[in-house]
């Protein structure tokens, strides 16, 4: 079975271990290149290229999609870190 690691986790390690990476990702883009070419050329998903094209800092790709929205059960958080 293999390994899965959450989204934000994949992110953070990509750009602490490979800031390289990074950089060079923002550098093709300065150039015009297509998210396509650059995900075929990094070995990088497409939507994880689009993600770091978006985001205008490396904090915006470490929060979670849904952080800050309310949830149904948060009327019933603090019983259920009570138990």
């Amino acid at each position: 079975m293999p390994l899965l690691v959450p989204r934000s986790l994949f992110q953070a390690i990509l750009l602490d271990a490979c800031p390289e990476t990074s950089r060079h990702l923002n550098a093709l883009l300065d150039q015009g290149v297509g998210l396509r070419a650059i995900a075929r050329q990094l070995e990088l998903a497409r939507n994880t290229v689009r993600r770091f094209a978006n985001a205008a800092s490396a904090d915006e790709l470490l929060v979670g999609r849904w952080a800050g929205r309310a949830s149904i059960l948060d009327p019933y958080k603090p019983y259920l870190h009570q138990r």
